[in-house]
């Protein structure tokens, strides 16, 4: 697959030329629109930013007998389990198959990364912007993704944001943009202490360029309390 070629839903600006890009990427299981509140968060504190939310290249498959027992690393989130949303099924995405342990995952992630990568090169090219200018924003498995293809740019990226996700490193990273790792105190995917290995690992690899952001109460979700914090890291770090 072409990144160019992704399906995106678009927000903003609200007038002229966009100054700003700030791309989405939403959970495994779910679309671009899940990302909706995030983008007019985000809308709200930097009005010239055009903020893109693409779908996920895969229709979602949700394996069968995955668990720790079987060498795998992630597993299918609560939300997705209980398939009672009312979506089309034919809307739900994912960015890769979930099932497999490390080595399997790691080609997975890599060509993931490379259509993000090309995806981002191209809508910040229709823009006339620079890397600086661009923020790349994930939750969960996009969170895993959006850190991936950031650290992997051949520039910087104006900001990072990971939220409630885990830390996939590759030895081939060279970027270290200013980053946000930020997650819940009461996620039933994984718990505090893996975010928290998660982040310190970040932040090593960063030098320090990480910070790091628990939200009380919060569970496998984004919600206002964490939008907007997420919405204040990427204007500190894109407008400053």
């Amino acid at each position: 697959m072409n990144g160019a070629d992704l399906e995106y839903v678009a927000h903003g600006p609200k007038s002229g030329q966009a100054k700003k890009l700030v791309v989405l990427l939403h959970g495994y299981g779910r679309n671009a629109k899940y990302m909706d509140k995030m983008a007019l968060a985000v809308c709200a504190l930097i009005p010239d930013a055009l903020v893109v939310a693409p779908h996920g290249p895969e229709q979602l498959v949700v394996p069968h007998g995955i668990g720790k027992h079987n060498g795998d690393v992630l597993h299918i989130p609560q939300e997705v389990l209980a398939g009672n949303d009312g979506n089309d099924p034919a809307m739900l995405r994912q960015w890769f198959a979930i099932d497999g342990d490390l080595k399997t995952l790691y080609p997975r992630m890599v060509n993931i990364a490379r259509v993000m990568n090309e995806f981002i090169d191209a809508q910040r090219d229709l823009l006339g912007l620079s890397d600086a200018d661009v923020a790349l924003m994930g939750f969960s498995q996009g969170g895993g993704v959006a850190l991936f293809t950031g650290f992997t740019r051949g520039a910087e990226l104006g900001a990072l944001v990971g939220h409630s996700c885990i830390f996939f490193h590759d030895p081939a990273m060279t970027a270290t943009p200013q980053t946000l790792m930020i997650h819940g105190d009461n996620d039933p995917e994984f718990g505090v202490a893996a975010y928290l290995a998660a982040f310190n690992a970040v932040s090593a690899y960063t030098k320090g360029r990480a910070t790091h952001r628990v939200v009380p109460g919060l569970g496998h979700y984004t919600s206002t309390a964490s939008r907007a914090v997420i919405a204040d890291f990427i204007r500190d770090q894109l407008c400053p």
